[in-house]
């Protein structure tokens, strides 16, 4: 919360640097090695879906903590992402920390967690001036117990679930105001501990917005040419009403080109550190950058933050999960440890089952080709569904292949003059040559219809042969031969008719 006004942040037997412990309430759930075993679940990413496992601190795997928490890890300052300074800053602006808890709560483990204390790897207790993020002042816990801004309150013969009613605790704290302020800040204070940690285990606006830094939008020029539709207008003389020589044009299109200019505007995000766009032009910054690759097939989920595949742990996935000792019966006798994984063994006269994990009493037959083949055949099983899929969508694509080629085709042997087999490279070109032909006779019907038009209007009658006497205006069209027609076996491949004109005299 930016900008807040919160002059006394109560902490009521809070577990402000996790939890590490078996609970009554674990070890109803989970009688045996609950502790020492929590960790497989709590640091996986389904796990990590549960509240527990955002307060889980195991100190003999605090790389793997540092590596999976979504929540306690970012909000004490113990791993760098985008919102740690912006958090800092509103750390700072609470006027007092209340930290209240007790050696008989029964439930934080250790109870010193209260107080920013935890245990080290030898589950030996440091206070809050011995952790680490008090020492880089990750937070700004430091500089607030500099000020005089932090009051630590133990007090024993308190259980967990006696805090909020327990009378002692309540007037102890007479000074910070009435008991139903008191109420007040607690109500607050659990409100907003349930929905940061439902944020960290639900990835909430904390993943939504991590890799984005900011938005801005910009103009970009556009310089780019275009065609479009021309109007050719072609005029030519015609008879109207009252035998009229009327002059018209007739409207015929063409292909042109014309320069365009305009400005749009354009989203530009830029990308907190250690995200970057998966392509130049994307809205997201959603992939991470971790500076040193991941390790045995692990994934870089946040920066400088891997994703480890099972059998492997520590920041990059470099380390090998001991599954051997995890306390977790794995094999029946032996069980060896192997990189990213575990084998077991069976002493002599003792040979290990079709599960690989439990020996048996028996000989061991070697693999014959029909199971070596159903085993193949259900690998198989996994990818067939998907198989059939494909090919069904390449048959559909390669039929309408088929008919679009079969169109095609068909098209062009109608227009050519012979089989596309048969075109040499001089029939091309004299088929280019006979279409320039086609398009000058073109032009020169349209002039004989205006002369003829024309003729039409001053000749006494269109049954009589017109003669240059009679007509004078046929007399002055220039006739190069007396007939003039297209060529037969053009016009025959075109199914034009031949057009011939014969000039009288």
């Amino acid at each position: 919360m930016e900008e807040h006004n919160v002059d006394s942040f109560i902490s009521l037997s809070s577990p402000q640097m996790g939890q590490y412990g078996d609970t009554d309430y674990l070890k109803w759930l989970f009688p045996t090695s609950m502790r020492s075993n929590l960790y497989r679940i709590c640091y996986s990413p389904w796990g990590q879906e549960f509240s527990i496992c955002n307060y889980w601190h195991d100190p003999h795997h605090d790389d793997l903590y540092l590596n999976a928490s979504s929540f306690l890890a970012l909000i004490n300052g113990e791993r760098d992402h985008p919102n740690a300074t912006a958090w800092r800053k509103n750390f700072l602006r609470v006027g007092r920390l209340v930290l209240i808890g007790g050696p008989d709560d029964g439930v934080i483990t250790p109870w010193q967690s209260s107080f920013f204390g935890f245990y080290d790897a030898n589950e030996t207790v440091l206070e809050m001036e011995e952790q680490p993020v008090y020492l880089r002042d990750s937070f700004g816990l430091k500089t607030l117990l500099a000020r005089g801004a932090i009051v630590r309150c133990p007090m024993a013969g308190i259980a967990h679930t006696a805090w909020h009613s327990n009378p002692c605790s309540l007037e102890s704290r007479r000074t910070m105001g009435s008991r139903n302020e008191l109420y007040t800040v607690f109500g607050g204070l659990s409100f907003l501990l349930l929905l940061m940690s439902a944020q960290g285990a639900k990835g909430g606006s904390l993943k939504e917005s991590q890799g984005v830094c900011s938005k801005q939008m910009l103009v970009v020029p556009l310089h780019y040419n275009e065609s479009y539709s021309q109007p050719v207008y072609k005029p030519y003389l015609t008879v109207c009403n009252g035998r009229r020589i009327c002059s018209t044009y007739r409207t015929t299109y063409q292909v042109a080109w014309r320069e365009v200019r305009r400005e749009v505007q354009q989203t530009h995000v830029v990308c907190c550190q250690g995200w970057k766009k998966r392509h130049p032009g994307a809205l997201t910054c959603d992939e991470a950058i971790c500076a040193k690759p991941c390790l045995n097939r692990g994934i870089c989920v946040r920066p400088e933050q891997c994703e480890c595949a099972p059998g492997w742990g520590g920041k990059h996935c470099h380390v090998d999960v001991d599954e051997c000792r995890t306390g977790i019966t794995l094999c029946s006798h032996h069980c060896v440890n192997t990189a990213g994984s575990f084998t077991c063994g069976c002493p002599q006269g003792l040979v290990l089952g079709q599960d690989r994990r439990t020996c048996a009493e028996g000989v061991l037959e070697p693999p014959t080709g029909a199971s070596i083949l159903s085993v193949a055949v259900r690998e198989a099983e996994h990818d067939k569904h998907d198989l059939r899929q494909e090919i069904r969508a390449l048959r559909g694509r390669l039929e309408r292949l088929e008919q679009w080629a079969g169109q095609a085709g068909a098209w062009v042997r109608a227009v050519l003059p012979m089989p596309p087999e048969e075109l040499q490279p001089e029939k091309v070109a004299e088929l280019w040559g006979r279409s320039d032909r086609i398009e000058s006779l073109s032009d020169q019907v349209l002039l004989l219809e205006e002369r003829l038009g024309t003729c039409e209007s001053s000749c006494p009658s269109l049954l009589e042969p017109p003669s240059p006497s009679r007509c004078p205006q046929l007399s002055q069209i220039p006739f190069c031969s007396s007939t003039f027609s297209f060529p037969q076996a053009l016009s025959q491949h075109l199914s034009l008719p031949t057009l011939s004109l014969d000039s009288h005299t």
